[in-house]
């Protein structure tokens, strides 16, 4: 999201530089204020996007952890949080092959998502789980090594990415939609002070 915002600020700032600062003629005006508009919405989208990651990112803080057996026998959520322990390093998870984490209770197997994240800066034997609840058991999307508050830590400053983002855009949109609003108010102050014939 942030290279797509950088396009289309490098987009508004080329067409406002050489095409509408030299000569900002009502003809120019009225062909160039639908792109502005046009540019605006976009970095609305790009802040929409970037909304939709902020809230993804800070989803996990909504779950409620799961740290034994049982508690996890008596989840009806399809998406959990497990916190426990596992009997191998955290980075050997992919290669190992029966995973599973050490809850209070016992052990628990799980499977890995084709499409996981696996966080394993250290080698801790503590590990945050997020995964999904099926009927085969649990599937597991993001993997991370270290404690719970650790891990509520890291999305805290990862957060940070699409919020700025989001607030930036905003700004975007704002100023790519002024442009043609005070190009237009020149326009009319200088017409306005122009000598009748």
């Amino acid at each position: 999201m942030i290279l797509a915002g950088l396009f289309l600020t490098l987009i508004v700032y080329f067409t406002y530089r050489f095409l509408l600062a030299k000569n900002h003629t009502q003809a120019r005006l009225v062909k160039l204020t639908p792109a502005f508009i046009f540019f605006g919405a976009l970095f609305m989208l790009v802040a929409l996007f970037s909304l939709s990651d902020w809230i993804t990112a800070l989803a996990p803080r909504n779950l409620s952890p799961i740290n034994t057996l049982t508690e996890w026998d008596a989840t009806d959520e399809e998406r959990v949080l497990l916190v426990g322990n596992l009997p191998f390093v955290v980075g050997d998870v992919e290669n190992n092959p029966a995973p599973h984490i050490i809850l209070a209770g016992g052990e628990m197997p799980f499977s890995l998502k084709k499409n996981r994240l696996i966080l394993a800066s250290r080698t801790s034997e503590a590990v945050v789980l997020i995964g999904d609840k099926e009927a085969n058991g649990l599937v597991v999307g993001i993997v991370y090594g270290g404690t719970l508050q650790g891990y509520f830590t890291f999305l805290d400053r990862y957060s940070v990415i699409p919020a700025m983002t989001v607030f930036l855009m905003i700004i975007g949109a704002l100023v790519t939609w002024a442009i043609p609003i005070y190009h237009w108010r020149v326009l009319n102050k200088i017409k306005q002070s122009a000598p009748e014939n």
